[in-house]
């Protein structure tokens, strides 16, 4: 009698448990690029890599112009969301249709800092929001970051995942905006706790989260012909 109770607590249990997991949204699996390109590098150079490395979304930093970018987008196959135009280059993201997007300049005491967003859905009722912007001076990190997290605050949807790419001047101004961000967000150069960060520091880094929404399996950092490179293998939904 009692070892035909424990069978029952045991189904019950099992049966319970898929009931949480069926309650659950089902993990989407997301792998993405975030590149900064060499100076005078042909856009077919960089369609090659990215239909080699097939992410679902690439954002891309560098000294680009929208024809180029619309090169990439034509060999690739993706839609191209911006460009924001920064400085001496431009900043976009290469992916599917966006939901929406917008280029925003965010100010600060002693400067700005120019921000595109775009919100992609990929699920029903599951979103991917996408930053990328430029931080081109160590000295503006605290002030920049600081703008960037007030704009999140109120403009950023609560509910969706995000990932941004950020292209810095220095390994250190990349550890510098990781510290800002932490722990909302993950630098993807560490990806996992406890994992060492490797070797190399791009003038690009990756960041995702919060951890609620969105994890990170692997990522590679590189110094590639096309540039700068960092790419994740990430998946939308709790752990």
């Amino acid at each position: 009698m009692i070892r035909q109770s424990l069978s029952l607590l045991a189904v019950t249990l099992a049966l319970t448990a898929c009931a949480l997991n069926m309650g659950r949204p089902r993990p989407i699996d997301l792998s993405a690029v975030a590149v900064r390109v060499v100076p005078d590098l042909e856009p077919d150079a960089l369609a090659e890599a990215l239909l080699s490395a097939d992410p679902d979304v690439a954002l891309v930093t560098g000294a680009v112009d929208s024809a180029w970018l619309d090169t990439v987008a034509e060999f690739t196959g993706l839609t191209v969301s911006g460009p924001a135009n920064v400085g001496d280059g431009a900043m976009a993201f290469l992916g599917g249709e966006p939901v929406g997007d917008t280029t925003i300049v965010l100010t600060y005491d002693g400067g700005a800092l120019t921000l595109h967003d775009a919100l992609y859905r990929v699920a029903e009722e599951r979103f991917l929001d996408l930053l990328i912007f430029r931080v081109a001076d160590a000295a503006t990190v605290r002030p920049a970051i600081r703008a960037l997290v007030r704009y999140m605050a109120t403009d950023v949807m609560n509910s969706a995942a995000v990932v941004m790419a950020v292209e810095v001047p220095s390994s250190a101004a990349g550890d510098s905006v990781a510290r800002m961000l932490s722990p909302a967000y993950y630098d993807a150069v560490r990806c996992e706790p406890g994992v060492a960060a490797p070797a190399v520091r791009a003038g690009i880094r990756l960041f995702y989260g919060p951890d609620a929404r969105v994890y990170c399996r692997s990522a590679t950092t590189e110094t590639r012909s096309v540039g700068d490179w960092i790419g994740a293998d990430l998946v939308l939904g709790r752990r």
